[in-house]
């Protein structure tokens, strides 16, 4: 391994704790808090693309160890999901700023309302697509955790149980209504995983000097 190969190992790492972070920011911003119509796009937009990169790096990061094909599934499954996600958002926002505007100047109309709920499962459908490749993504790294010196079990086996059980199984169980509208709404998986992620990028950063040792 070169030098020029270290570094930018280091890099990606480095711009990987950055995505975290804004992924894991992005998604309770969105979720939560009543924003501008720009603003309420940019942040949407955001976190698709953060994933990704986060995931990215997290790669590298579990690389330094070990190759290994999970950390490898892992990165290209949490891709696809940040592609995924982000095509579900855009359409999601797309239909709600649409229907506003157009109750806005027409008033209430069953007829379209029918409309938009019949395109809304088109969303319910690339939001549950998301959750299969986030879940497998999310258990192919976690599985490659369990082993690592700076993530171990501790992180490991609850990042299997919350893509096993809350990203594929609960979001199977109520398929095609996400979890919050069916009664689960504090067994919510998006808000374990963001925060199962936000916990990892934190040890991450905080493993920072453990990289710049193993580059050595």
């Amino acid at each position: 391994m070169t030098n020029q190969n270290i570094s930018l190992e280091v890099r990606w790492i480095r711009i990987g704790i950055v995505a975290g972070f804004i992924a894991s920011v992005s998604y309770p911003v969105m979720s939560f808090l009543d924003m501008p119509r720009m603003v309420t796009i940019a942040v949407g937009a955001a976190f698709g693309p953060s994933l990704a990169i986060a995931s990215v790096g997290l790669y590298y990061f579990l690389r330094l160890h070990q190759e290994s094909v999970s950390g490898q599934i892992g990165a290209g499954a949490n891709l696809l999901a940040g592609a995924l996600v982000t095509a579900m958002i855009v359409v999601q926002l797309a239909i709600r700023i649409t229907l506003l505007e157009y109750l806005d100047q027409h008033g209430s109309d069953t007829s379209v309302q029918g409309i938009v709920q019949w395109v809304w499962n088109v969303v319910l459908g690339l939001d549950v697509t998301f959750d299969v490749f986030i879940g497998i993504g999310t258990f192919c790294f976690a599985l490659r955790m369990v082993t690592h010196p700076k993530f171990g079990a501790l992180y490991g086996y609850p990042g299997m149980v919350i893509a096993v059980v809350g990203l594929l199984g609960l979001n199977f169980y109520t398929f095609p209504d996400p979890p919050r509208e069916s009664g689960f709404a504090a067994f919510e998986p998006g808000l374990y995983t963001g925060l199962w992620y936000l916990t990892v990028t934190i040890q991450i950063w905080r493993s920072l000097q453990w990289v710049k040792e193993t580059n050595r």
